[in-house]
């Protein structure tokens, strides 16, 4: 007997829709497994992305859409392992924030995360 598809529920606009806190238990659930890293953003977010083989640092944020992007700088990375090690921290997972507004926010964007 084939097996029947079962598609997801849908919001009053006719989209498909799945519960946030579906999302979310399960993102927690990858990098509990090693399959994603979570980096704590604060003020109670948090961002998860595949995992690749490095550690983002620094990520930008912005106010406006909320977009987060990594950031690859290698003086900056020295920089942070240099301070774990004065502090003596053993293994140390710094994550520095730059909060701001992204181009398009700053220059009046109003869609979220500009589809």
């Amino acid at each position: 007997m084939p097996r029947q598809r079962r598609d997801l529920p849908r919001d009053r606009c006719g989209r498909r829709h799945i519960a946030l806190s579906i999302v979310c238990t399960n993102l927690a659930l990858f990098a509990d497994a090693g399959l994603a890293e979570r980096y704590r953003l604060g003020e109670g977010r948090t961002l998860f992305s595949l995992k690749q083989g490095r550690r983002w640092s620094a990520f930008s944020v912005c106010g406006g859409c909320h977009r987060a992007q990594g950031i690859h700088n290698p003086a900056l990375d020295k920089l942070l392992a240099d301070l774990a090690a004065a502090q003596d921290l053993g293994r140390p997972e710094p994550t520095v924030v730059l909060r701001g507004q992204c181009a398009t926010c700053a220059n009046g964007g109003t869609s979220r995360l500009h589809s």
